[in-house]
């Protein structure tokens, strides 16, 4: 569906737009696209929370809870002066300017293997902002306005954050080292020690000690977990694309995949329920040739 190029256009620039239309009535299990002969998922059964923060009632989203899309149903509880923008990064968003202000999970299906995304935006620099992780773990940004996670590693980001621009940071923890990306790119200045293991609570907006000073102070948007380490081709992707639901049977996805090299790029979406599968363009693969 637009804005999708046709197939076989060429096109004289280094990116392309992906649009896909889903619906399912009893829910999906599996969505994904293949790029350039590569699979990448977005939603399958490692995807253990899924927030879109659209504060959609359609999907479960009130005043006191932040919906989990995800097939597991870990809603996140508003504690404190949590409220609804309507300015995330795609539609709406968390605002949690208000001092300790949180949102609170329990994600009892994490793995010491996992990946932690989110879009954020920050309203203060200088201090140390904690937005998304696990108990006995911290993912958080610097008081020298870099990423960090030092519960986990004592790495940290390279590039300096700025105020009123979004950002989407990730945490990558496989079995022998934790990596930080921002904008969908390696931004760690080394590859950090694994450090300690996550319990099962969550915290968006907050240090998991809950500790004064320690609070996001702005917006956050699409945060996610996956008990799996996504790979750099992984991260590189989710960061160019957005994963909607807007009620209990429609779909959305939409990547601005960038960086094209010249040539044709082949691509075709796959969703799939119970036994019943399908995939774009009734099954048929997608080409556009970039002219660069």
């Amino acid at each position: 569906m637009p804005p999708t190029e046709a197939n076989g256009t060429m096109i004289y620039r280094n990116w392309t737009q992906v649009n896909v239309s889903l619906a399912s009535n009893n829910g999906l299990d599996t969505f994904g696209i293949n790029w350039d002969g590569r699979n990448y998922s977005f939603y399958n059964g490692s995807l253990v929370l899924a927030l879109n923060l659209n504060n959609n009632p359609a999907v479960g989203d009130s005043s006191s809870k932040a919906a989990d899309v995800s097939s597991y149903g870990n809603n996140g509880s508003f504690n404190g002066a949590v409220s609804w923008t309507n300015s995330g990064r795609f539609g709406g968003g968390l605002d949690l300017k208000a001092a300790n202000a949180y949102v609170l999970s329990t994600v009892p299906q994490a793995h010491i293997q996992f990946t932690v995304e989110a879009w954020i935006k920050l309203n203060e620099l200088g201090r140390e902002q904690h937005f998304a992780e696990f108990g006995n773990t911290q993912f958080y940004v610097r008081g020298n306005n870099r990423l960090g996670t030092s519960s986990w590693s004592n790495t940290s980001g390279k590039t300096i954050l700025l105020r009123n621009v979004w950002y989407h940071a990730a945490l990558v923890r496989n079995s022998s080292a934790v990596r930080l990306y921002l904008n969908g790119v390696d931004d760690s200045d080394f590859s950090g020690r694994l450090g300690s293991n996550p319990d099962n609570n969550f915290y968006i907006g907050h240090s998991n000690t809950l500790l004064s000073g320690y609070d996001f102070n702005g917006t956050i948007d699409e945060v996610r977990v996956y008990n799996v380490p996504l790979s750099a081709k992984d991260i590189w992707l989710h960061y160019q694309s957005e994963f909607q639901r807007y009620n209990s049977t429609e779909y959305r996805f939409y990547s601005n995949v960038t960086g094209l090299a010249n040539g044709m790029h082949a691509y075709y979406g796959s969703a799939a329920k119970g036994g019943d599968s399908k995939t774009t363009d009734n099954g048929n693969t997608r080409y556009v040739r970039a002219v660069l």
